[in-house]
Parts: structure tokens; C-alpha cells; sequence
């Protein structure tokens, strides 16, 4: 991805396994070392990297609102078959959002009520429709892909004060790995 616009950041990349590598998607951030800055969205390229195309997820600031403007994470739906590749989830500062058309027209906010400053997002291996969010100091879990969430925070010991959460999961277990008072 050759840069032509101040060296906007790159949070994560996603390839369509059934297009022949040749439909890419990057989320776009500028936030480094938290001083504020804003990314594009999600970009798309559709021959295998070449060139960029802005997509339905474009960010554009106002103002100084330029922390709403990140992209930290595209995620690939389990659930996609060789016939339909389209279905992606994306989050963003404030918003988790889900494409059934690969960004193209389809912007669907399925951001937890009340949520805010997403940092993470996985689907739970062998569960295609368990999906975690990480926002701020909470991990809410969705059993429907997005329309519930339910705030499993609670399920996690010492978790006063958290300061930053990542999850991971194996077929058998989910990991959380969150700072608690500094702590680990």
C-alpha cells in the first residue's frame, strides 16, 4: 500500500481467500502514540493490491472531532461460504459495523448499547455466531452475530480499573489479557 497522503497507518488487513487473493481490505488509522489524527476508513482494493478504493465505511472529519476517525479492526465472518465472501465486521473508535456486501453500499451499527472505544473484535473459534468486542474496559459478547450484546465483563476476575483488554481464543477456551491498576 504505497502512502500519497501524510503516511496514514494501516491497523489491519483482510483478504478474500475466494477472489484469488485479489480483493484486499485495510483499515485505516492515524492515532500513533496518542496524539490524534484519523484515517480514511476502510479501503478496497479489487486487484489484489494495485490500487485503493474508498468504500461505504469512509471516514471524513469535522471540525476537531478527529478521534471518531479510526479504523482498528476488520474482521472476515466464519460464516462466509465460497458463494457469498461479502459479510465483514468492522470497529472503529465509537461504532462496530457489519457489511453483507463487502463494503459496498451495506454499513450495518450493531455497536453495543451504551459501548464505546473499541479496541478489539474475534469471533469464538468453533462458534461462528459467538462474537467478543473489547470496548474501554468491558467485553461484551453477542450469540447472534451482532444483534444482542450482552456485557460479560463481569465473568472476569479483578477487573477493577482496567486500562486495556485483548482476547484470543483456541477451540476449547477464550483468553483475555487485560491490564488491571497497571497490572497484568
Amino acid at each position: 500500500f504505497p502512502s500519497h497522503d501524510n503516511g496514514r497507518g494501516i491497523k489491519s488487513i483482510v483478504v478474500d481467500p475466494a477472489s484469488n487473493n485479489q480483493i484486499i481490505y485495510i483499515a485505516t488509522n492515524m492515532a500513533v502514540m496518542g496524539r490524534p489524527g484519523y484515517g480514511l476508513g476502510v479501503l478496497k482494493s479489487t486487484d489484489g493490491g494495485a490500487h485503493w478504493n474508498q468504500t461505504v465505511l469512509t471516514m471524513t472529519p469535522t471540525g476537531s472531532e478527529y478521534e471518531d476517525f479510526n479504523v482498528y479492526k476488520i474482521l472476515r465472518d466464519p460464516n462466509n461460504t465460497p458463494n457469498n465472501t461479502n459479510i465483514y465486521y468492522a470497529i472503529t473508535d465509537h461504532k462496530v459495523y457489519k457489511t453483507t456486501d463487502g463494503f459496498t453500499n451495506s454499513l450495518i451499527d450493531i455497536t453495543p448499547a451504551g459501548a464505546d472505544h473499541f479496541r478489539d473484535i474475534q469471533f469464538r473459534s468453533n462458534f461462528s455466531n459467538v462474537l467478543f468486542v473489547v470496548a474501554n474496559d468491558k467485553l461484551y459478547q453477542t450469540n447472534n452475530t451482532g444483534n444482542t450484546w450482552t456485557n460479560v465483563t463481569s465473568n472476569l476476575s479483578n477487573t477493577t480499573n482496567i486500562t486495556r483488554m485483548a482476547i484470543s481464543f483456541i477451540p476449547d477456551a477464550v483468553y483475555v489479557f487485560y491490564l488491571s491498576n497497571g497490572v497484568a
